[in-house]
Parts: structure tokens; sequence; C-alpha cells
């Protein structure tokens, strides 16, 4: 279909729109590229002229024709007679013309329209006679409206959505005023009298209007998405973001909402959203706004390693961005616990990869030395010292000038210094003074102050550390601090006799991978208090598996299989602690117990050797 070269389509420019002039415009909305479209990519037929063409926006074929054909133009001469200001008009009014009046409007505007409205959308719709032609349909249609005609909601969209591209927004409140009443509960009306009212700098009423709307409708993404900008003009920041936030779900596959929200959660620091929409942008545009190393650097900087690197890694980066980057990437390998890549990040950043036996700790202090780097070089180096034992070197580094101050990561491994000396006071008081302002270390924080709680035998409040700890959701990092807060909270709850919540409590911190020993002997012990046999014995299994030679466990294994009857298996274990200790007074005396069920003749020398041992250590 051939449209008009009356249509201009071009992208929103903050504070240049022909519709309003207003400053304001460029704080709420987000600069775009010269040859883009602000809402869609809105199809003009095989006349499209080619983008690279364009400069501030696309427009139609200067050369093409009218609406449709001369013949259309024509028709509209012939319905411009129709005044609906003459005194004969509702004598005039047949079926015969409104259809015919539908059909205009329809074949003039229906394809050049069939995209959404949002409240950032602006097209241009040169001021010329056609434009007037079309402005008299709207008065004709709304003639009808007021002499008791129906027509479709569709209908009185268009003319809204006409009125709002040659932003005659006075007209098009007017237009919603006179057809409010009768379309009351068409949610797609109520939206965009809202719209007019936004564009007329009715903010309260707009409000107003949307609320109304998300009354009836609370996943309306329009709706709800304009109200969050009438929250902005009205400095409400917090209901704002509220509403841009919940809006994501609704409208991820919207670049014009996704490149004005990242602008927005940028300024406010919601980086936790804000990764979302970068994502979405990745799916939905190329990387020329180097989506994929925005993405990284705000996962890298909140500490997001693991799902840093593969952004970090995007082919597609600058060459200005590229040495850093690997200094990055060194530091993100290093978090997730591969030393030997992170090491060769590092001397491809330093460009001094000649020297094979530099260890990391090396190559480390070499760029900290050198004065590049971030905060993050601090960590690692004192990090490596606290894993060496290096307990006055640890402590020099997260406390020396450059750190800017104990805070984040410094002020963990500082406390984690601290607890391995056992100064649990020290430790809590750099915890508790100290900022840590990551997300992503604010439960590593919890953790480690449960833990000065617990060793300084205030359980309660260790308690409602760990608590929290469980409570986040869990990451790659939920071994050290989930599975850690369930193993004490195992046992706080084991040393006040709630055996079955230690239970509990064990059974997460080894499926957790916390400690595998002491969590399954735990495990054990806790099941045997609370007379779970079942859990007992699969726990006393699994000790023997990490340590085959734990005498304990398979005596405790062997009484519980022959209280339930299985003495052969039982006679087993109790066989394999006197093949490690043959002098193990109890494993004789469970065997002879067994032997008592099953062979009354091999019973009296195990008996006797208990006796004698025990005669023995009490020096009969």
């Amino acid at each position: 279909m051939a449209v008009s070269n009356e249509l201009n389509i071009r992208p929103f420019k903050p504070g240049i729109s022909s519709a309003c002039q207003k400053l304001e415009f460029r704080q709420i909305f987000l600069e775009e590229e010269e040859n883009e479209i602000t809402d869609a990519d809105i199809s003009l037929d095989k006349n499209e002229p080619d983008k690279e063409n364009t400069s501030s926006y696309l427009k139609v074929d200067e050369n093409q024709g009218e609406l449709e054909s001369s013949s259309k133009a024509s028709e509209f001469n012939i319905l411009k007679q129709d005044d609906p200001s003459n005194s004969d008009f509702k004598d005039r009014i047949t079926l015969e013309s409104l259809k015919l009046l539908e059909n205009e409007f329809n074949a003039a505007l229906r394809d050049v329209y069939n995209f959404p409205f949002l409240v950032n959308t602006v097209c241009y719709f040169k001021n010329s006679e056609k434009t007037q032609l079309l402005l008299q349909r709207i008065d004709m249609i709304e003639e009808y409206i007021k002499n008791g005609f129906n027509l479709k909601s569709e209908k009185m969209i268009l003319c809204l959505k006409f009125l709002l591209s040659i932003s005659n927004f006075k007209r098009a409140l007017s237009f919603c005023m006179n057809i409010r009443d009768k379309y009351e509960n068409n949610l797609d009306i109520k939206y965009f009298t809202a719209l007019c009212q936004y564009h007329s700098g009715k903010y309260d009423n707009a409000l107003s209007t949307t609320g109304s709307i998300l009354e009836t409708d609370a996943n309306m993404g329009f709706a709800r998405y304009l109200r969050a900008v009438c929250y902005f003009k009205l400095e409400r920041q917090d209901e704002f973001i509220k509403d841009l936030k919940f809006v994501f779900d609704l409208m991820k596959d919207n670049r014009a909402y996704l490149r004005f929200a990242a602008a927005h959660f940028e300024r406010a620091g919601e980086l936790e959203i804000l990764a979302k929409v970068y994502k979405a942008l990745l799916l939905i545009e190329d990387n020329s706004a180097n989506w994929n190393t925005k993405l990284g650097n705000l996962l890298y900087t909140e500490e997001e390693f693991l799902r840093a690197i593969p952004y970090l890694e995007s082919e597609s980066v600058s060459e200005t961005h590229y040495d850093f980057l690997n200094y990055m990437e060194a530091v993100a390998y290093y978090h997730i616990g591969k030393n030997d890549i992170a090491l060769e990040y590092f001397k491809a950043f330093l460009k001094t990869g000649q020297n094979e036996t530099e260890s990391l700790i090396q190559v480390a202090l070499k760029i900290y030395e050198s004065g590049l780097g971030d905060e993050k070089i601090i960590s690692i180096i004192a990090e490596l010292y606290l894993n060496e034992g290096n307990f006055t070197s640890c402590y020099d580094m997260c406390t020396s000038t450059r750190s800017g101050g104990v805070q984040n990561r410094v002020a963990l491994i500082l406390s984690q210094c601290y607890i391995s000396q056992k100064k649990y006071d020290q430790a809590l008081g750099v915890l508790k003074d100290s900022s840590i302002d990551i997300v992503s270390l604010v439960k590593d924080r919890e953790f480690l102050t449960g833990l000065c709680y617990f060793h300084l035998e205030d359980f309660e409040e260790s308690k409602r550390c760990f608590q929290r700890v469980v409570e986040f959701v869990q990451d790659e990092n939920s071994v050290n601090t989930n599975g850690g807060s369930n193993f004490y909270l195992g046992e706080i709850s084991y040393s006040q006799k709630d055996y079955s919540q230690a239970v509990s409590y064990f059974k997460n911190s080894l499926a957790l991978g916390y400690k595998l020993y002491e969590s399954a002997l735990r495990l054990a012990y806790a099941s045997l208090k609370a007379d779970m046999m079942l859990v007992a014995q699969e726990a006393f299994i699994e000790v023997i598996r990490i340590d085959p030679g734990c005498q304990d466990a398979m005596n405790n294994l062997g009484i519980i299989l022959a209280k339930s009857g299985q003495f052969d298996k039982a006679i087993k274990y109790f066989k394999d602690v006197l093949n490690i200790n043959p002098l193990n007074k109890e494993a004789h005396y469970n065997l002879g117990l067994a032997y008592e069920q099953i062979l009354k003749t091999r019973s009296r020398e195990h008996y006797e050797y208990f006796i004698n041992a025990e005669n023995e250590l009490e020096g009969i």
C-alpha cells in the first residue's frame, strides 16, 4: 500500500519535540540514535527509504502521490462538503455515509498508525491540506457520536493517535472528554485519555486516569509505564522507580521502554533490575551500544564474577577498554577459583608474560605497586596472605591508605584475619563499622557476624544472623554461607537439645557441601539423639565413605544394624573396627552381643576379652 508523503516519523529527541518544546523532556527520556524509531520499526512498504539516507527522521519519498490515489483525494473533496455544523446534518446522516466515512478514515490512517503509542512516541504528520481534511473527518466523527451513533472504539483510538501525531493535544483532550461517557469502560480509550492529559501537562489527572485503568487491569503495561512517568514528573521518585520496575516483565521486548528504564535505573543505582534490562536490550538489538560491556562492568562492580565473565569476554569490545578488561577478567577468574587463568590475564594486563615462574601474589603485588587496578587487587593480595597464614601482611594490606577505608570485600577479609586469630571482638567491630554496600557481599557479612557471635557464645544473636543468611537466594557462594549457616544453626539446636531441628540443619549443610565430614558426623549423632535410626544409618555410611578409618562410625553403624536385626551386616562393621584396632573394647563387646544372637559358641571369648580389658583398665 502506498503511504502519503505527508507522514514523517522520527525518533524521540529529548528537549526538541515539536509537541511541547519543554526542556524537562531531557530529564526523562534517553537520548536515541538519530536514525532510530522510538517505538517500533514501522513498515513503510516498498517505498520506505534507505535509513542511511535519512538525517533526523525517516520520511516517505516526497514524489509519492496523495493518500492512496487521486480518486481518494476527490472523495475527500466530496466528503468535505458534509460540514457537521450545517443545520440539516441529522437529516443527511445515513448508514451509507457513516460507512463511507469509516472507510475513508481507515484508508488514510489505519496502516500508518498500526502500532502502539507510548508516552515517548513522537510521530510527525505535516500540517497540510490533507491534515485539515482529516481534522474535518474527526469533526464529523465527533458529531456522529454526539448525535447518538455508535462507532467502533478502534476508530476513536485512530482519531486520538492522529491528533497526538500532529501535537494537537488540546483538541485530542477535548475529543476524549466528548467521547468518554460512551466509551467509559474501554481501557484503551482511557489510556489515550491519560496520554492526552499527560501531554497537556495535566499530570495529576493522567495519574488518576491510569490508576483507574490499573484497578481493572493491573498488567496493562503501557498504562503503568505512563503512570511511572507521571510519578517522575510529579517528583515522586520512589513510586516512579517501583512502577518502572513492575513494567519490566510486561514490556521487556519494547526497546523504547528498555532504553528509558536503563538510564533511570543507572541513576537510581537499581543494579539488579538494570542487569535484566541490559540483557533484554542485548536480545532485541545489536551490541552497537556495547551492552555486553556495560552488563559485564555492572556484574563486575557488584562482584557477580561468574555471571560477569561471558560478557567481559564478548568479542565486540573497543580497543581502548581491552587492557582493563583483561584485568577485570583476571579478578573474576580469581574469585571463581581459577587462579591459573587469572594469572595469565593479569600478565596480559601488565604485558609481562615472559616470567613463567612468577606467582599470582607476585604479579598482583606488581599491579598494586604500579598504581594500576582498583580496590579489588588489594582484596586479592590480602586474601592470598590470609590463605598463607601471614596475618600481619594481610592486616597491613587491608588497612593500607590506598584502600580508601576498610569496606566491602576488604572488610570481610580483615574480619576473617581476626577470626583466624580468635580475635572475635575485633572482627565484630570491623563488620559493624565498615561499609559493605555490595549486595552479593551482604550475605558474607551476615555469616561472619554470626560466626563471631557464635564463638562469643551469644547464641541468640548468632542464630538471628545465620537465619538471615539462609533466607538469601542460593548462589555460587552457598557452600560457605548458606551451608555454613545451616551447620552452625544445627550446632546451636543440638546444644539446646532440639535434636530434630538439628537434624534438619545438618542435612542442609551436608547437601550444600559444607565441611562434609563434620556435617555427616553431626547429622549422624543428632539423628541418634532424635531416634531417627534410618537417617543416622545413612549418615554414618557417609562418614565412613569420607573417612574409611572412622572406628566410632563403624561401631555405631554396627549397633544400628544389630538393633534392626541385621546381625550379619553388623558383624562385618565390628570386625572392620577390630581390623583397624584389635584393642577396641567396644567393638569386642558389640561383636560378642551380635554373636550371642547367631552363634552362641563364639560369644564367650569376646565377653572374656572385654572383661579382662575392663579389669586391666581399672587396675584389677
